[in-house]
Formats: C-alpha cells, structure tokens, sequence
C-alpha cells in the first residue's frame, strides 16, 4: 500500500535559523559548503559543475537515491521516493512517495496544482537557495546547490545536489540528489 505524504508549509521540522542571524549563519555557511564540495565530492567544481542559476532549477525533478547514504547524518525527509517543481515565481512544492513512480511533468504539474496555496517559497542568495516556510515567519533553510555538467561516476550531467547545514556547528547534515523531469 502507498503512502504519500506532501511536503507542505505545514512541517513541524525546521532546519532553518531566525532571521536576526542571518548575517552570522550565512558566513558560516558558505565557508562550511564550499568546504564540503571541496572535499566530500573530491572534483573541482568547475569541471564537473557548480552553483545553478536561478533558470538551471526551474522545473521538476525527482530525487535518485544516495550511493552512500549513510553521508546524511538525519534524514528529515525520510520517504524513498521524492519530486520537487521549483516554480519561476518562487514556489516550491514537493511530494514524497513510499513507492516508486515514473511521473511526467503533465502529471506533476497536475498533482502539485492543489498545493499552489501552502507551497514553500524559495529565494536566491549569495549563490544559496534560501527556503521560507510562509506559516513560520523568520524560520527557513539555506541550502548549497550543485549542478553537474558533466557525466561522473556518482551523477549525471543535468543532475542537481542540494546539501543542508544545521546543528550548532553548521556541518552538513542532509544530502539531496535530483535529477531533471524531461
């Protein structure tokens, strides 16, 4: 039997930090993602890819299953089977899935058109994908984004890398892989 469960504004788990340290948090931050490209994906960014544009994200996407997954020290999100749409004007809508389906975009776009009102809304930053819960004002998620622009052993070009800091230190935490929804 499947169980779905959408992601909505509604989530109790926020990762996010209060706005008045925001300034603090970004510094930490980015020094703590490009550490973690550095080291944990051991390419060089510009070989293989780097920060998306604000165009390069719009659309939907499905998440591919980690090859180590044991890397994310939490798994808030914790369905196998997951789709995103990140929307021109700033929604984002996600659905996870205890079984695996071949969705296409008609059918996403279908589906997530009843979550329009509760979506989440992104924003740009500093090369951060900034993620707002409208029903939480002042809490949100900074995420480091990668996309690959080449083939390697662990993504394909297209395919998108979206890592989480949290806890007191900021470390890595959660770790998303998505690949595009043609």
């Amino acid at each position: 039997m499947a169980v779905d469960l959408p992601y909505s504004s509604a989530e109790k788990l926020h990762l996010g930090f209060e706005h008045r340290n925001e300034k603090k948090m970004n510094k930490i931050l980015v020094s703590t993602i490009i550490l973690l490209f550095t080291f944990s994906l051991n390419i060089k960014a510009s070989d293989f890819g780097g920060s998306p544009t604000p165009k390069e994200i719009i659309g939907f996407w499905k998440m591919v299953p980690l090859k180590k997954p044991e890397i994310n020290k939490i798994n808030p999100w914790p369905l196998p089977y997951q789709w995103f749409a990140f929307y021109p004007d700033g929604r984002l809508i996600s659905m996870g899935k205890t079984d695996d389906k071949s969705y296409t975009i008609k059918e996403l776009k279908e589906i997530f058109s009843s979550a329009k009102s509760s979506a989440l809304r992104y924003r740009w930053e500093k090369n951060f994908l900034i993620v707002e819960y409208p029903d939480a004002p002042g809490k949100f998620e900074v995420w480091g984004m990668n996309l690959f622009r080449k083939d390697s052993n662990f993504s394909k070009k297209g395919d998108l890398v979206m890592t989480l800091a949290g806890g007191k230190k900021m470390e890595p935490v959660y770790y998303r892989h998505l690949t595009p929804i043609k």
